[in-house]
């Protein structure tokens, strides 16, 4: 098992995926809370890979594995992240597994950044798409629930599925 000073864009990349496959199985054996739990993670690990890639891009082609770090002082940094005004892009109260401000400071900085570089691409109803469905997986995903039980019922797992899988399929937009 690796340290969190291990962590790499790829590796959260593979996390997701794994992720998403293991959710499927527990959906499909009808363990609804635990299929939640991944699809949660999922989108966590998606969310934040997205924002590591844009904020820390990496020269091309990367080594294997050498793609952008994901370590505790960036990890730090991204949390402090101000505007040109010093504003906070996200609360004081921003936690580790918090993914519905981490997919707010992914499209706050995405917005900051292609106001001054024409490379980066920011579109508003995306944006706004993230973190209207980070905002409803949360609602839904705590990284605690793992040691909870309780009844979840069909409509709840297939609108955090249907978001985990939009995660996926739109993660290059991101």
């Amino acid at each position: 098992m690796g340290a969190s000073e291990d962590d790499y864009v790829g590796t959260f990349e593979k996390a997701a995926s794994r992720n998403f496959l293991d959710a499927e199985r527990l959906r499909r054996g009808n363990r609804s809370l635990g299929a939640i739990y991944h699809y949660g993670y999922c989108v966590e690990m998606l969310v934040k890979a997205a924002y590591f890639r844009m904020a820390f891009p990496v020269a091309q082609p990367p080594l294997p594995l050498a793609t952008t770090r994901i370590d505790s002082g960036r990890r730090r940094q991204a949390v402090r992240e101000t505007d040109a005004q010093g504003n906070r892009l996200v609360p004081n109260d921003f936690g580790p597994h918090d993914f519905k401000n981490w997919a707010l400071l992914l499209t706050r900085k995405r917005a900051l950044l292609a106001a001054t570089d024409p490379v980066v691409v920011y579109d508003p109803a995306l944006a706004n798409e993230i973190r209207d469905r980070a905002d409803r997986v949360y609602g839904y995903w705590k990284e605690y629930i793992r040691y909870r039980s309780f009844p979840v019922r069909a409509g709840e797992l297939a609108i955090v599925r249907g978001d985990a899988d939009w995660f996926r399929r739109n993660y290059p937009s991101l």
